[in-house]
C-alpha cells in the first residue's frame, strides 16, 4: 500500500474535555465546532490562507474578533477536518487509500483549491490519487470501499467512477502489466531520504510517496 506524507512539524494538538487546541504562543481567534468537538485555532496564521470557505465565512469580521462557526456538515466529520487543519499548520500527516476519500471530500468542502493558494491540499490529493492509488489493485479497491461512508460526495466528485474504471481496466489488462499495490519495501520517513529497498520513494507534486508490504 502506498502512503504520502505531508508536513514536517510535530503534532501539537491536545485535548481538554471536548476541546481540541494547538500548543502555540499565539492566541486562538477561530473557534470551529464539529459534532460536539470544539477546535480553537488561528485564522490568518494558518487556516484562512488555504481555505476558501473559511475566508468567505470570516469576511467582514473586524480584527481581532474571535470568529465562531459550526461545520457539522463537513464530509468525514472532525477526523477529516483535523487532517485538513494539520495540513494548514504544516503538521505531519500520512495519507493512504484508507483516509484519502475523507480527506479529499473535506478539502473540497473547505475549498482548499489552487484559486485560494498555489499547491494547495486538493491538488496534492488529486496527484496522489491519480499517480498512486489508482495504479494498484489493493489501493483502488480500498479507496472504493471507503466511499460507502461518503457515498454522495464520492459520487459527485467522481471518486467512485474513477475507482471502478481503474479496477475494470486492470481486469482487462494482462496480469503481468497490472500493479498490485504491493511492495517488498518498507515505509520511509522524509528524514531518511533514501533506502536500500528495491522500490524507492517517488515524488508527487513535490511530496514523497512511500510503499509498504502488507
Amino acid at each position: 500500500m502506498k502512503f504520502m506524507k505531508l508536513g514536517t512539524r510535530q503534532d501539537t494538538f491536545y485535548t481538554e474535555e471536548a476541546t481540541r487546541s494547538l500548543a502555540s504562543e499565539i492566541s486562538s481567534d477561530l473557534e470551529i465546532r464539529i459534532n460536539g468537538i470544539t477546535y480553537l485555532l488561528h485564522k490568518q496564521f494558518a487556516l484562512l490562507p488555504r481555505c476558501g470557505l473559511l475566508q468567505r465565512l470570516c469576511s467582514g469580521t473586524p480584527e481581532p474578533t474571535t470568529v465562531t462557526m459550526e461545520l457539522h456538515d463537513i464530509p468525514g466529520g472532525e477526523e477529516a477536518f483535523e487532517l485538513c487543519a494539520k495540513y494548514c499548520y504544516g503538521i505531519t500527516i500520512s495519507l493512504s487509500a484508507h483516509n484519502f476519500v475523507q480527506a479529499y471530500c473535506a478539502a473540497k468542502f473547505l475549498r482548499m483549491t489552487e484559486s485560494v493558494d498555489q499547491g494547495n491540499f486538493v491538488l496534492k490529493l488529486e496527484a496522489f490519487f491519480n499517480s498512486c492509488i489508482l495504479e494498484g489493485w489493493k489501493d483502488s479497491i480500498m479507496a472504493l470501499q471507503t466511499t460507502v461512508k461518503l457515498n454522495e460526495w464520492s459520487e459527485n466528485l467522481g471518486i467512485i467512477r474513477r475507482c471502478i474504471d481503474s479496477i475494470v481496466d486492470k481486469i482487462l489488462m494482462p496480469p503481468a502489466k497490472v500493479g498490485s499495490g504491493r511492495s517488498d519495501g518498507h515505509i520511509l520517513t522524509q528524514d531518511q531520504g533514501s533506502t536500500s529497498t528495491s522500490n524507492p520513494s517517488q515524488k508527487i507534486g513535490g511530496q514523497k510517496t512511500y510503499q509498504t508490504s502488507t
